[in-house]
């Protein structure tokens, strides 16, 4: 009777679909603290800080004891070269989470993830990564989270067609929203 009974327990506590599994889309704005470098046979310069938005499309769901999510993202950058004007990029990632269960905080869901993508920087393609850190906010008056988010962004683009190289890696602090179908 007590395997019974932890068998029942576990497959309840383990396999439970919850009400917060499927489809999400977000939104994100925060500031990127660049560092950073772009060399040319000419010059050396550096990139500074600039804002950071992202665009999200994923699908949560649960697994064992805790849940996971997977999502595409689209994320931007603008940060102005010093010496050089404004460099655009632009990310595109493939990201997965997994929330951290905490018992005596029900309402906030701490989460780590990681992501991997390409990066569209300078006429150039270069692969990226990023490893993410944060918490969010079950909103209870509708099916939605706020949230804040810690992410170390790393690209390294080497050569191209101009013979330049270009390294910049960012620490990004974001606010997030994520409303869930």
């Amino acid at each position: 009777m007590k395997k019974f009974l932890l068998a029942a327990f576990l497959s309840c506590t383990l396999l439970s679909t919850q009400s917060n599994a499927g489809l999400y889309t977000g939104l994100g704005i925060g500031a990127a603290f660049n560092d950073g470098s772009q060399t040319t046979k000419d010059f050396r310069s550096s990139f500074k800080n600039s804002p950071a938005y992202s665009l999200t499309v994923g699908y949560e769901l649960p697994l064992l004891l805790t849940d996971v999510r997977v999502e595409g993202e689209y994320l931007r950058m603008k940060p102005e070269i010093k010496n050089s004007g404004h460099a655009t990029i632009d990310a595109f990632l493939v990201n997965g989470y997994a929330n951290v269960p905490l018992a005596p905080l029900p309402l906030i869901d701490p989460y780590v993830g990681l992501g991997l993508g390409l990066t569209r920087f300078e006429h150039e393609n270069s692969p990226v990564y990023q490893l993410m850190l944060g918490a969010e906010y079950e909103l209870p008056f509708m099916p939605a989270t706020i949230g804040a988010e810690y992410r170390y962004f790393k690209i390294t683009q080497d050569g191209g067609s101009r013979g330049e190289i270009s390294k910049l890696h960012s620490n990004i602090l974001m606010m997030k929203f994520r409303y869930e179908f």
